[in-house]
């Protein structure tokens, strides 16, 4: 994976909620912002439930900026967090056995 992307083409996937991370090489987590938030807005939307919507801003500024600041780690600092995340999702809690 190409650690620094295009800046124009991030900045313009990161205006989709999980596009920007999907960008990146983050599929799973830009999959989930996607689904998130559009399970919210269409039960937002369908249910007339309105201040559930309040929540949708808050998901896409969540995800733009996420995706920014991932774009503009140094190769140092990417790649640490990268073995944080991965190390996480997979349950390992860094506890010496």
């Amino acid at each position: 994976m190409a650690r620094q992307k295009n800046k124009i083409l991030m900045f313009l996937f990161s205006l989709i909620p999980g596009a920007g991370q999907m960008y990146m090489g983050f599929m799973k987590q830009g999959l989930s912002l996607m689904t998130i938030f559009a399970t919210l807005c269409a039960v937002g939307i369908w249910l007339d439930i309105k201040p559930l919507l309040f929540f949708a801003p808050i998901i896409l500024l969540y995800s733009f900026f996420d995706a920014t600041n991932k774009n503009s780690m140094d190769a140092e600092a990417f790649k640490n967090w990268r073995i944080i995340i991965s190390g996480a999702m997979t349950g390992w809690t860094g506890a010496k056995a």
